[in-house]
């Protein structure tokens, strides 16, 4: 058990390593990223991360430092929800609140640290980085994250407000008016789908030629992110506990992270039959995470 858990936490660094150096974070290797870097939940992944890599840790601090305007901090709140007293994320948040002199939630106590500057917004523009222009054009906002998750969706699928405040981690309040500006604007158009209006653009076209091109892989990295972090943190913290334990606390996952999982993949034999134990699930986690990126990203 110890060894998966280990060797998903690797994963999951080699993962952020790759996804901050698409944004322009200073490592040893410039690597591509099949999906769409989703700027909250990466930061919110690293802080949580501690100090497992301390240069990444810092270099994705010197990045949020130097392009706070492109960090939703309202949406890492609703991202954080639950797991306020996680000591790494904490001691990573009050760091940023110091650097940034604003506020960021869950921030604790900030630990000693030093700007290196070599960050840099990345000149060239591909699929991982469909985020950070449709930020720089929008800024972090609900519409910037309704925009996003709309050029995401195979088909020009539209999507109902209640999905698009999942998937957007902001309220649907603040997704409704998003939606609202940006039908006034022209850009999406409301469809009656039974008691539901769903939402789609009007001019996919001419928006993806604005903001493309788009990442080879779709799937959600703000439940990537969620459910692989979730299943890592319970797998450490019952590392010592017995299998039955272990199992009641895997179907209690499971309970609590299946529409996530879903997104991630539809076809989780983990979702079927008897509830997995925690190292069932760890082990769908590497495969799920190497079916996604390949045994191993780049080493950074």
């Amino acid at each position: 058990m110890a060894t998966s858990s280990h060797e998903l936490r690797a994963r999951l660094v080699d993962y952020a390593w790759s996804a901050w150096s698409c944004l322009g974070v200073a490592g040893w290797s410039k690597s591509s990223f099949a999906g769409c870097i989703d700027i909250d939940a990466l930061v919110l992944m690293t802080g949580r991360l501690g100090d497992t890599d301390a240069r990444l840790r810092d270099e994705s601090i010197d990045w949020c430092v130097s392009n706070i305007a492109l960090v939703a901090r309202s949406r890492l709140a609703h991202l954080l929800r639950g797991d306020e007293t996680n000591p790494s994320w904490a001691a990573y948040a009050a760091t940023l609140q110091s650097a940034t002199k604003q506020r960021w939630p869950g921030a604790g106590t900030a630990f000693d640290w030093t700007a290196s500057r070599k960050s840099r917004v990345p000149d060239r523009a591909d699929g991982s980085t469909l985020a950070l222009r449709c930020r720089a054009l929008l800024g972090a906002t609900a519409r910037g994250e309704v925009v996003r998750i709309l050029l995401l969706e195979e088909g020009n699928r539209a999507l109902d407000a209640r999905d698009l405040a999942v998937e957007a981690a902001y309220t649907k309040r603040s997704i409704s008016e998003a939606l609202e500006n940006l039908r006034i604007a022209g850009l999406v158009v409301a469809t009656s789908a039974g008691n539901s209006l769903r939402f789609h653009f009007q001019r996919r076209v001419e928006i993806e030629a604005l903001l493309g091109p788009l990442p080879e892989i779709r799937t959600s990295q703000r439940a990537f992110c969620r459910v692989l972090w979730a299943i890592l943190r319970a797998s450490e913290e019952a590392a010592d506990t017995s299998a039955r334990i272990r199992l009641v606390e895997g179907a209690r996952l499971v309970r609590e992270l299946e529409p996530e999982m879903r997104r991630i993949d539809p076809d989780a034999v983990v979702l079927g039959g008897e509830p997995p134990s925690l190292d069932v699930l760890l082990d769908w986690c590497i495969a799920t995470f190497d079916a996604h990126f390949g045994a191993g990203l780049p080493p950074h």
